[in-house]
């Protein structure tokens, strides 16, 4: 009887023990609406930076849905809705100029009212002087619900930031200041929108962190590089003025990415009474070409002609490049304005593959750098990016 009372007594024991431990780690591995400071490995804090751009022009950019303005000099930085319903817990990170460590602070937002980043008195007075509130750079910004108005973000003396945009609760900066005892890198990963030209994207990582803000275009390196999106457009001509007798040949295309075909876009101002043949020239290794029946052909006229047409992929004799030509055959003093671009479907297999993407092992990013993605559109500018992120453990936390 006695045995079976213990062995009772210790059954709910381990049963009450287990229930505690499960609720325990349940409560551990929870994080609140408004932090992104997520658990590593090992324990080591980590992070998961979010990002989305909708206007990717033809040089590259920092990804950010909203515009964003790093921080000019070291600030306090201030933040406010413009909607006086607005109230809710803001959460900054951003960069002390203490020891250059990422420190996140919630700020209590209440309509227009302006309100400042200050000192977290929980630590000691001289954790106190390195976290007051003075910030280097600004990394982003999250909330715990979402507001009708638009959150703005401002430093003291710089003027403004970035923005949390009305319905959303975060900034979508793709960017990270990596640690005082380094950074892990663990993963990267951007997805196009399905009907965005194709795209070039870059992960650059700078040592010194003050390039970022500085010569963003000098002291990174390539960490990884990758075209992605569905449409290319080569921009053959653009209001060219061609006159009587020119022969006009456009820049070498890659045609053996494509999908089925060629989409053939022209605005045609005839000026005299000349015959504009336009063509696509294809090779086998772009120094032997040969002529494809001609796309379009236009009789000269004082006015504009437009055209829009796809041309076949088999139209083009299956070989790999191409160049467009615009043949203007005229009398004296005819002349022709073209306005003429093509645009090309990528296969899909010829797209970079799904994220996430790695490395073939973590990379270790040194003390006091910045991680990045950028990108540029390849041809239209109105390259869109649905989503984009950047996966780092740090080793000081």
């Amino acid at each position: 009887m006695k045995i079976r009372c213990f062995l009772g007594t210790l059954i709910l024991s381990l049963v009450l023990f287990l229930t505690v431990a499960v609720k325990a780690q349940i409560g551990h591995q929870y994080s609140p609406a408004y932090a992104i400071r997520l658990e590593g490995v090992q324990g080591a804090a980590g992070y998961y930076i979010a990002a989305a751009d909708t206007n990717i022009g033809s040089t590259f950019k920092l990804l950010s849905l909203t515009a964003f303005t790093q921080m000019p000099r070291a600030d306090t930085i201030r933040v406010r809705s413009n909607n006086a319903g607005d109230s809710a817990n803001v959460t900054i990170y951003y960069v002390t100029t203490s020891d250059s460590s990422v420190y996140y602070q919630t700020l209590g937002v209440s309509g227009t009212d302006t309100v400042f980043a200050k000192p977290d008195t929980t630590y000691t007075a001289v954790k106190n002087a390195a976290r007051a509130g003075i910030s280097k750079y600004l990394m982003g910004a999250v909330a715990d619900t979402e507001m009708a108005g638009t959150l703005t973000i401002y430093s003291k003396t710089g003027g403004l930031l970035t923005t949390i945009l009305p319905g959303h609760l975060q900034t979508y900066t793709a960017h990270y200041f990596t640690q005082r005892w380094g950074s892990i890198l663990d993963s990267w990963g951007v997805q196009a929108d399905q009907n965005s030209p194709a795209m070039q994207i870059e992960l650059r990582w700078y040592p010194d962190a003050k390039d970022a803000l500085n010569t963003p275009e000098t002291g990174f390196r390539v960490l990884d590089r990758r075209t992605i999106g569905g449409v290319r457009v080569e921009r053959t001509q653009n209001a060219k003025q061609l006159v009587a007798g020119v022969n006009d040949t456009s820049r070498i295309f890659f045609l053996g990415s494509l999908a089925t075909s060629v989409g053939y876009f022209a605005s045609v101002t005839d000026v005299g009474t000349s015959v504009t043949a336009t063509y696509i020239d294809v090779s086998v290794d772009t120094t032997n070409w040969k002529q494809t029946t001609a796309i379009d052909s236009t009789t000269g006229a004082n006015g504009t002609q437009y055209r829009a047409e796809p041309v076949p992929l088999d139209s083009l004799y299956g070989q790999p490049w191409g160049r467009l030509i615009v043949n203007n055959k005229g009398t004296t003093g005819d002349t022709v304005t073209a306005t003429i671009y093509l645009t090309m479907r990528l296969r899909e297999d010829n797209r970079a593959a799904q994220p996430p993407w790695r490395f073939p092992y973590p990379l270790r990013l040194t003390n006091y750098g910045y991680l990045a993605i950028y990108a540029r559109s390849l041809g239209l500018t109105n390259g869109r990016i649905n989503h984009a992120y950047i996966n780092v453990i740090d080793k000081n936390n």
